[in-house]
């Protein structure tokens, strides 16, 4: 899972290089530059986005998965009370 995090912040880091160069081309005027960095910029997006809902997801069961397993386990037990 580290690997991951660490791949994400990665591919952040060149994600703002780029805008960083997409600012400087538009300041420039050199609006083929700055299309050009962006689009490179927009392309780390997805992979951005699918790796942090990734690690959210791990971090959740992760860090509830004890208090969900009691929590389950505790519904369990109390429906079969009930029967």
């Amino acid at each position: 899972m580290h690997n991951k995090r660490r791949e994400m912040l990665d591919l952040v880091e060149q994600r703002q290089a780029h805008l960083t160069a997409a600012e400087t081309a538009l300041t420039a005027g050199d609006q083929e530059t700055y299309n050009r960095e962006m689009a490179e910029a927009t392309g780390f997006n997805s992979r951005i986005q699918a790796i942090s809902d990734l690690l959210a997801e791990q971090d959740r069961f992760e860090a509830g998965s004890a208090v969900g397993v009691a929590a389950d386990t505790a519904q369990i037990e109390d429906m079969v009370q009930r029967m």
